[in-house]
């Protein structure tokens, strides 16, 4: 399959992801609950299961505390970091796809050719963002990478290597509220803080 092809199927991937990537869509009342974890495929345009999936790379697998699939970071010891929730935005190089730096670019090009070029001329990277639906999607404008934690509620966003927590006037927990993020307690605004203790992390460390 040339890279154009395949570059084809991959970008229709990124923009909106296949149904079995919805919560619940791989497990139902009538069928064993399927424990495996997942990469996305955008050849065959499915979630296949992984044996051994690469430490610090987002895959799909089921969560025991949220009762269904959820997507996370693996982590060395074959466990999985807190499932991320709508609004988490991250870079498409810490997915498990088969595809070089080059060739993700050039499949950019192909969906998205105005952002392409921005791309190239700002020195920016290819990002996605997860939707209430768990799809994630091409994120056209400059960003950088954030988390949203459903076990937690809370929000982190990384700017470098330093990890931030996102809080706001009555603490650091959110909700989303139509595709918005809104304080928990109610606040009407939220600010960007370095809670005590939150020391400077990779993603792929101790909490995520």
């Amino acid at each position: 399959m040339t890279v154009r092809s395949t570059g084809q199927v991959l970008g229709i991937l990124l923009l909106q992801v296949s149904i079995l990537a919805l919560p619940g869509a791989l497990a139902t009342a009538a069928a064993p609950l399927d424990r495996s974890i997942k990469r996305l495929d955008p050849v065959q345009r499915e979630l296949v299961a992984v044996q051994e999936p690469i430490s610090g790379k987002i895959y799909n697998h089921y969560s025991d505390r949220l009762s269904r699939r959820v997507w996370a970071f693996a982590r060395s010891d074959g466990s999985f970091s807190h499932a991320m929730g709508e609004g988490t935005t991250q870079n498409t190089k810490d997915f498990d796809f088969p595809y070089s730096t080059e060739q993700q670019q050039a499949i950019i090009a192909e969906v998205a050719p105005r952002w392409a070029k921005s791309m190239q001329h700002v020195g920016s990277e290819a990002f996605v963002r997860l939707n209430s639906e768990q799809t994630w999607k091409l994120v056209q404008q400059l960003t950088v990478p954030s988390l949203f934690d459903l076990e937690t509620m809370r929000r982190w966003e990384w700017h470098g290597q330093r990890r931030v927590a996102v809080g706001h006037t009555g603490g650091y927990r959110w909700r989303v509220v139509d595709g918005r993020y809104r304080p928990e307690r109610g606040y009407s605004y939220g600010v960007v803080s370095m809670p005590t203790g939150c020391n400077s992390c990779r993603r792929a460390g101790s909490a995520y």
